[in-house]
């Protein structure tokens, strides 16, 4: 005996239509190409933007430096886009390969920033408008040949090298004393004076003795102070360490207006 199917019912009745449901499998890995699809969007634009913001970072510190070139900028932080939305960063590296200010240049600058404001809008635009920045450390490295270039370019007859001691030079110059030229050195302390380095001789020598008017002229010439004008963000010298080529400087600065 046979039996017949009703119309529109199914010879299972524990299955359903196949078009009724979508398998799990395939909407395990809809949900994860979608969620990957949004990351990599994210991704890209967190990456677009970080970019964006360091050239025009790059270029705006390099209009009021006198770098050859303009510095590598690199904005920390593992997630970006809230940074530039909410127009400021956390976390700013700076180098530069040099930097002059007149006769003096200095070499190997390197600025760590915090609190760098840039508003989103100047991001979009690129507009050039100054940049407050909360606090910076930075670094740089005058040799002994670019200071005796830059003493020699602003007149001072003196030349430094290097002593083998912790914080002291020697300084070898000369003084005019009626027709007679008197030469002299000497060994003098390095030291940190605000926004400057500090030269002060410690001890005249000599291989004649000198007059005690030459030891007052030859004090008075090596006593001289070195500007940091090159640096762009350090107001305050806070260390200065002598070592074999030159002098290593660190400073710090707060609440610096960086303007093009």
């Amino acid at each position: 005996m046979t039996t017949s199917q009703a119309p529109g019912t199914s010879a299972d009745p524990d299955r359903e239509p196949s078009a009724r449901r979508t398998p799990p499998r395939r909407t395990a890995w809809m949900i994860a190409l979608f969620l990957v699809t949004v990351a990599l969007l994210l991704w890209a634009a967190d990456s677009l933007a970080r970019t964006a913001a360091q050239n025009q970072l790059a270029d705006h510190i390099h209009q009021q430096t006198e770098g050859l070139a303009p510095p590598t900028v690199v904005i920390g932080g593992t997630v970006f886009l809230p940074q530039v939305l909410r127009g400021q960063y956390d976390d700013v590296a700076i180098s530069f390969p040099e930097l002059s200010d007149g006769p003096l240049r200095l070499s190997d600058v390197h600025a760590q920033l915090s609190g760098v404001h840039v508003p989103f809008r100047d991001v979009l635009t690129g507009a050039a408008n100054p940049i407050l920045v909360d606090h910076a450390d930075e670094q740089a490295f005058l040799t002994y040949d670019d200071l005796n270039t830059y003493l020699a370019a602003i007149g001072q007859p003196v030349t430094v090298q290097g002593s083998g001691g912790d914080d002291t030079v020697i300084l070898t110059g000369t003084v005019q004393l009626g027709t007679s030229t008197v030469t002299g050195t000497a060994e003098a302390h390095i030291n940190a004076a605000a926004e400057a380095v500090a030269v002060t001789p410690t001890r005249l020598i000599s291989d004649s003795p000198l007059a005690s008017l030459s030891q007052v002229l030859l004090g008075q010439r090596f006593t001289f102070l070195i500007p940091l004008d090159p640096l762009p963000f350090g107001e305050q010298v806070t260390d200065i360490q002598v070592q074999e080529q030159g002098f290593l400087i660190r400073a710090h600065g707060d609440n610096l207006l960086v303007a093009p």
